[in-house]
């Protein structure tokens, strides 16, 4: 029988402080988070629930009723949330732009609308659809280690994870070069989007770029179908006219610029998240560099330490059991991804990368029917990041400490990624 109260409200609380400090110290967090409530669930502030335990986090994420926050709802407070999902600062700037941009996501979408927009993005990247975008991706990692190798340092999330990002996805889009590095600097400046909390300059500023970035990217779409040359958007135009519940994303353009911010953004993230993994454990490094056969574990275990995303916001479309908890519908769910891939439940030694660690059981790209559609075509990315970097004759080492990462922040990123890449043919 259940040992959890029936109510939310009996749950213990985890107060806002004891997320505060996160970024700073992640592996002491984490401890101390299990050691304290091991059944992996807590009370947040206005009976949020917050959902951190691989085990809840994976069934609750498997919960049909545990549906994606809507976009009005997520919109109501303009993103400015504590860490622990609580809105807050509820006198802030109108931010119309990134409220059409969460509008016209997939992670903002329920059923009936859900499966066929989610599904218009996974037909296009599900793994045997992949080889198709590996010279591209393969030809730019190259480059960009080449021209990385020839300067004295790098910043590899801005000079290689990031011009990555956008150089697949213009070429995939059909962005001009012009429009490419455009949409580098807009990324950049939408960053405050991801932030828990932003003051009222960082929304305006971030809104004004989520409407810039929305407009250039849709119209590039736009103008890539009236060419018809790109079978790609042709398919998925294909897709998106078949799209006939109500509440569809306006445009095949604006829902490819709007879910998109996550391939710019978040898989750049998770390269240089990959990357410092490697880099932090030299062991680790010259296994996967001798026998490139481990990248697809070492891609999973540096990833399961520092997922690009912490958390993301889910909500109770209508009550729910889980284990004699009532959650009841209209409920705000915290899924803390991050904690769930240390749960020392489900991860022996979780803080240790072990390239022998069977690669299942983590919620890096989420769980459940939500889980990210875009995560193959991320993992083909930071693969071949992986590859490149312990290829023959390249040789990456960290430049200076690699320990800042972003506070308040829903994504776990380095605030700075110095390096020194050498490449030797």
């Amino acid at each position: 029988m259940s040992h959890l109260p029936r109510r939310i409200e009996d749950l213990p609380s985890l107060e806002p402080a004891e997320l505060a400090g996160w970024a700073a110290n992640l592996d002491g967090s984490l401890v101390r988070l299990f050691e304290r409530y091991p059944d992996g669930l807590a009370q947040g502030a206005g009976s949020r629930l917050l959902v951190f335990g691989a085990e809840p986090l994976r069934r609750i994420a498997a919960t049909e009723a545990a549906g994606n926050m809507p976009a009005d709802v997520l919109s109501s407070s303009a993103f400015n949330v504590g860490p622990d999902g609580a809105p807050v600062e509820p006198e802030i700037p109108a931010a119309s732009s990134l409220a059409k941009l969460v509008s016209n996501q997939v992670f903002t979408a329920n059923p009936p609308l859900h499966g066929p927009t989610r599904q218009l993005f996974m037909r296009q990247f599900v793994p045997k659809q992949l080889p198709r975008f590996a010279g591209l991706i393969e030809a730019t990692v190259a480059t960009l280690l080449q021209e990385a190798g020839a300067r004295t340092q790098v910043d590899f999330g801005t000079d290689v994870a990031e011009r990555l990002t956008a150089r697949f996805w213009a070429q995939v889009l059909g962005l001009t070069a012009d429009e490419e590095a455009r949409a580098r600097h807009l990324i950049s400046a939408l960053s405050p989007m991801f932030y828990l909390v932003r003051t009222p300059d960082e929304t305006l500023s971030a809104d004004a770029a989520a409407a810039e970035y929305l407009d250039m990217v849709s119209a590039a779409v736009e103008r890539g179908l009236s060419q018809g040359d790109n079978p790609l958007l042709q398919d998925m135009a294909a897709d998106f006219s078949a799209i006939l519940q109500p509440g569809r994303p306006e445009s095949l353009g604006m829902m490819l610029a709007a879910n998109l911010i996550d391939g710019f953004h978040t898989a750049a993230v998770a390269a240089v998240n990959a990357v410092y993994g490697l880099v932090r454990n030299p062991e680790v490094l010259a296994k996967v560099r001798a026998d490139q056969s481990l990248v697809p574990a070492a891609f999973f275990e540096t990833i399961r330490l520092n997922p690009p995303v912490v958390l993301t916001q889910r909500y109770a479309l209508r009550d729910f059991d889980y284990d004699g908890l009532t959650v009841p519908v209209d409920t705000p769910l915290v899924m803390l991804w991050i904690a769930g891939n240390r749960d020392p439940k489900a991860f022996a030694e979780p803080n240790r990368i072990d390239l022998s660690r069977p690669q299942r059981g983590d919620g890096t790209f989420g769980g459940g029917a939500h889980i990210c559609p875009g995560r193959n075509i991320a993992r083909a990315l930071v693969e071949a990041v992986l590859r490149g970097v312990t290829a023959p004759g390249v040789q990456i080492e960290a430049a200076a400490a690699m320990d800042d990462w972003m506070p308040r922040s829903s994504m776990r990123q380095l605030s700075q990624s110095p390096m020194r890449v050498s490449v030797s043919l």
